[in-house]
C-alpha cells in the first residue's frame, strides 16, 4: 500500500462531496456552509429535534469559531435539552462577542432562571430594559427573578409593565395574580386570574390557577362552578378533570368525584392518556385496586403499552399482589432487558419478598448504569436500609434526593429512616418539604403528623391526618393515626370509633383490629378484646393476622393452650408470618421447652435470615441452655449483620467472660456497649465482669456499685460486687455482698460458687 503524505485523501473528499449533495449544494465555500448548517439546526429546533440540531450548530462553529448566531441558537437548544453548562458557554460566547444583543441576554435570563440563579437572571433583564425599555420579555424575566427571591412588590410591578406591554396574554395576568396573592392582595388577585381565563378560555393552566385560587379561599363551590366552565370549553383537557376530581375529594363528595372521572371516560373513551391518568388518580387516593381496574381499560385499548404496564406491576405491589407484579415485569425484561424503569420494578419486588441482598444487588447495577437516576438510588438506598446497612442507605437518599430533589418518595423515605432513628426534628423537616412540593400529598401530612405524635401535640398531628384523609378518604390507616392521637389524649372512645372506621372503610383491615385489642388490653378490658377478635374470625375464619392476634390475647390471659393453638393455626394459614413462631418460641421457652423454642426462632430467622434481633433472641435460648458455643456464635452471627448492636456486643462480652476466653475482645465489645447503652444495668454489670475476669477490681467496683444502688433487689449484681470486693482484699463487705445475693434468691451455678467464697474467702 502506498501511503500519501500530502493532499487530501480518498477518503475525505468522498466526505466533502457527500456533505456537499447533503447540503443541495455543490459549493464548498465555507461561508455558505455555515449558513446551511445553521439553517439545517433551526429547521431541527422547529421540529423538536434538538439533539440533531446541536450537532449541525457545532459543524458551523468549526467552520467559523466566530460565528455568533450559531453560538446563539445552540445555547437555545441546549436550553431546551436542560444541559445548562453547555448552553451557559454557548450564550456567554454569543454575549462576548456581541454585547448589545438583546435575544442574547433574554436567552442568559432564560438560562439563570431555569438554573435558579436568580440575581444573574436579574442582571440580564435589567441590560435589556437599559436598552430597549419595553421589552416585555425582559420584564417576564425580571418579574420572575424578584418573585422567586420574595421580593414581591417589586415583582408586582414587574409584572404589571408585563401585563401592559401584552394585554392579550394570559399567562402575563397569571403571573401578576400570583404577586398579588403573595401581598395578599386577594380582590386583586382574583381579577387577574379572572382576566387570564378571559382573555384565552382554552389556557388550561389560567383555569387551574383561578380554581386553585377559590380552594385558598376555602371557597370550593366557586372553584367547582371554575371547573365547569372549563371543562365545556376544554373537554379534552385531562389534567382539568382531575382537578376538579381532587377538590371534591377534599370536601369528602365521593358521588361527584366518581360523576367527574365517568364524565371523562364517556368523553375520552378510547384515550390511554384518560384512562392512565384516572388510574394515577386513584393511586394517589392509596387506591390502588381502582387504579389497577383503569390500567386494565388503557391496556385495553393499546396492549403493547409498556408504561401501562409498568403502572400496573406499580399498582400489584402497592396491593401487595407480588406475582402478578413479577409476571409482567419478567414479560417487560423479556422485550426491553435493560429497561431502567423495569429494573427497577425488579429491585422493588426482591424489596417485597424480603430478598434486600437481590435489591441491592440489581438496582447498584442500575445505577452503575446511570448514576443520575433518583429513583435507582433510591431503591438501593431502601434496599441497604432492609439490609441494615443504615448508613449506606442513608448515603443513596441523599444522592437521590441530589438528583431528584423533587421526588416525594424520596423525601418521605427519608422521613420514614429518620422516624425510625429517633430524629423527629429531621423527620418534620423533610414531611414539611414533601407538603411545599405538593400540599395534596396524603403520605406527607401522615408522615407529618406522625413526627407530632412522637412530640406528643397530639391536637396539631390530628389536623394533619384530617387533611390526609380528606385526600385519602377510602385509606383506613389514616384511620389508626387518628386513633393514636386521640389515644394519646386519652379520649377512648373516639380513638374506638376511629378503629371500628378503619374496620368499615376494609372489614378485613387487621392492623385496627390489633391496635384496638391492645387499647382495651391496656385497659384491663381483654374479655372484650377476646370478643372483638371472634367477631372478626366469625367473618374471616381463614385470616392468620386474625388467629395471631386471638393467640396473642390468649398468651396475655396466660391460656397456653388456647394460645398455642391460634398460632399454629396462624403460620399454617400463612407459613411466611415469622412474628407467629416468634410468639410460638415464646410461648414454649416459658414451658421450658427450650428445644422446641429453639427450633421456632430458627423458622422465624429462616424468613428473615438478616434480622439482628431474631439472631440474639436465637443466641440468648442456646445460652439459657447452657450452650455457650453456640450463643457466642449467634451473637457474632448478629454483629456481622448489626454491627451497631449494643445488646449483641454485650451478649457476646458476656460469653466470652463467662468462658474466661477473648477476654481482650469481651473488653473492646462491653465498651462499645456501654458507649451505645449508657444507661442500661445489665450492660454496666457487663463491662464490670469483663474488668473483674481480667483483674481491673478497682475498674469493677465503682460500676456493681452503680448497678447495685439502681437495682437494689438484683441478686446477680450483689454477687458480682461481692466477687470484686473479695478479690480486691475488703473481706468484710466482700462478704456482706454475698450473703445479700443469698437473700435475694441467687441461684445456679453463681449460687454455688458464692457459698464457695464465703466458706473459702482467702
Amino acid at each position: 500500500m502506498i501511503v500519501r503524505k500530502e493532499g487530501p485523501t480518498l477518503l475525505v473528499m468522498l466526505l466533502a462531496s457527500v456533505a456537499c449533495i447533503l447540503l443541495g449544494t455543490c459549493s464548498c465555500n465555507p461561508e455558505k456552509r455555515k449558513v446551511k448548517y445553521l439553517e439545517r439546526g433551526q429547521e431541527d429546533m422547529q421540529k423538536g429535534k434538538y439533539p440533531e440540531a446541536t450537532i449541525w450548530f457545532r459543524e458551523a462553529l468549526q467552520l467559523d469559531p466566530h460565528y455568533i448566531e450559531a453560538y446563539y441558537r445552540l445555547g437555545l437548544a441546549d436550553l431546551r435539552l436542560r444541559q445548562w453548562k453547555g448552553a451557559a458557554e454557548a450564550l456567554e460566547q454569543a454575549a462576548a462577542l456581541d454585547p448589545g444583543r438583546s435575544d442574547v441576554h433574554l436567552a442568559l435570563g432564560e438560562l439563570w432562571l431555569a438554573a435558579r440563579e436568580f440575581d444573574r437572571c436579574e442582571t440580564e433583564a435589567t441590560l435589556v430594559l437599559q436598552k430597549e425599555p419595553n421589552n416585555a420579555e425582559a420584564f417576564q424575566l425580571l418579574g420572575g427573578s424578584l418573585f422567586a427571591r420574595h421580593l414581591n412588590e417589586r415583582a408586582l410591578e414587574a409584572f404589571t409593565k408585563l401585563a401592559q406591554l401584552r394585554p392579550r396574554d394570559a399567562h402575563s395576568y397569571t403571573d401578576l395574580a400570583l404577586a398579588h396573592m403573595s401581598l395578599k392582595n386577594f380582590p386583586e388577585a382574583e381579577k387577574d386570574f379572572r382576566k387570564a381565563v378571559d382573555v384565552d378560555p382554552h389556557y388550561v393552566e389560567g383555569v387551574l390557577n383561578l380554581a386553585k385560587f377559590w380552594e385558598s379561599q376555602n371557597e370550593f363551590s366557586e372553584a367547582e362552578k371554575v371547573f365547569n366552565h372549563g371543562v365545556q370549553d376544554n373537554p379534552e383537557s385531562v389534567p382539568l378533570y382531575l382537578a376538579w376530581a381532587r377538590v371534591l375529594t377534599a370536601q369528602q363528595k365521593k358521588e361527584g368525584v366518581e360523576a367527574v372521572l365517568e364524565k371523562l371516560r364517556t368523553h375520552m373513551p378510547n384515550s390511554v392518556e384518560a384512562a392512565a391518568a384516572i388510574g394515577d388518580f386513584y393511586v394517589q387516593q392509596r387506591n390502588p385496586e381502582r387504579a389497577l381496574a383503569e390500567y386494565q381499560g388503557a391496556l385495553s385499548i393499546a396492549p403493547k403499552d409498556l408504561e401501562i404496564r409498568k403502572k400496573m406491576a406499580e399498582a400489584y405491589l402497592d396491593t401487595g399482589k407480588i406475582q402478578p407484579a413479577s409476571d409482567i415485569v419478567k414479560e417487560i425484561l423479556q422485550r426491553t432487558p435493560k429497561d431502567p424503569d423495569a429494573l427497577i420494578l425488579q429491585a422493588r419486588i426482591f424489596l417485597a419478598q424480603g430478598k434486600a441482598e437481590d435489591a441491592i444487588l440489581i438496582s447498584g447495577q442500575t445505577v452503575r448504569d446511570d448514576p443520575s437516576s433518583p429513583q435507582a438510588h433510591y431503591v438501593l438506598g431502601m434496599g441497604y436500609w432492609r439490609a441494615g446497612h443504615l448508613a449506606q442507605a442513608k448515603t443513596e437518599l441523599d444522592e437521590a434526593l441530589k438528583h431528584g430533589p423533587n421526588l416525594p418518595i424520596v423525601l418521605e423515605a427519608l422521613a420514614q429512616m429518620n422516624l425510625a432513628s429517633g430524629d423527629i426534628q429531621a423527620a418534620e423537616d423533610y414531611a414539611k418539604k414533601t407538603l411545599q412540593l405538593n400540599s395534596d400529598d396524603s403520605a406527607g401530612h401522615v408522615l407529618l403528623g406522625t413526627a407530632l405524635v412522637r412530640r406528643g401535640q397530639f391536637a396539631q398531628a390530628r389536623v394533619e391526618f384530617m387533611d390526609a384523609q380528606k385526600l385519602a378518604p377510602d385509606d383506613p390507616a389514616i384511620c389508626l393515626n387518628l386513633a393514636q392521637t386521640y389515644a394519646g389524649e386519652r379520649k377512648w372512645r373516639e380513638a374506638e370509633e376511629e378503629f371500628e372506621d378503619a374496620l368499615k372503610l376494609n372489614p378485613r383491615y387487621a392492623p385496627a383490629l390489633a391496635q384496638m385489642a391492645a387499647l382495651w388490653v391496656s385497659q384491663n378490658q381483654a374479655a372484650k378484646a377476646v370478643a372483638r377478635a371472634q367477631e372478626y374470625l366469625s367473618k374471616f375464619p381463614d385470616d392468620a393476622n386474625g388467629h395471631y392476634i386471638m393467640g396473642e390475647l390468649r398468651l396475655h390471659s396466660k391460656q397456653y393452650d388456647e394460645a398455642e393453638a391460634e398460632l399454629n393455626r396462624a403460620t399454617q394459614l400463612d407459613p411466611g408470618m415469622a412474628v407467629a413462631y416468634v410468639q410460638l418460641g415464646g410461648l414454649l421457652q416459658k414451658r421450658g421447652d427450650l428445644d422446641a423454642a429453639i427450633a421456632r426462632h430458627q423458622k422465624a430467622l429462616s424468613l428473615q435470615p438478616k434480622s439482628a434481633a431474631l439472631t440474639i433472641m436465637l443466641g440468648n435460648l442456646f445460652e439459657a441452655k447452657g450452650d455457650l458455643e453456640k450463643a457466642g456464635r449467634y451473637y457474632e452471627a448478629a454483629l456481622a449483620i448489626d454491627s451497631n448492636s449494643g445488646v449483641a456486643a454485650n451478649d457476646l462480652a458476656w460469653v466470652y467472660a463467662s468462658q474466661n476466653t477473648n477476654l481482650d475482645v469481651a473488653l473492646g465489645l462491653a465498651q462499645k456497649a456501654k458507649e451505645i447503652l449508657p444507661d442500661l444495668d445489665l450492660v454496666t454489670d457487663t463491662l464490670a465482669w469483663v474488668y473483674y475476669k481480667k483483674g481491673l477490681y478497682s475498674a469493677a467496683i465503682p460500676l456493681l456499685q452503680e448497678c447495685v444502688s439502681k437495682s437494689p433487689s438484683h441478686a446477680v449484681y450483689h454477687y458480682h460486687l461481692g466477687m470484686a470486693l473479695l478479690a480486691d482484699g475488703d473481706k468484710a463487705k466482700g462478704r456482706e455482698r454475698l450473703q445479700a445475693a443469698l437473700k435475694l434468691g441467687l441461684s445456679g451455678d453463681d449460687a454455688q460458687q458464692a457459698r464457695k467464697a464465703l466458706a473459702h474467702p482467702n
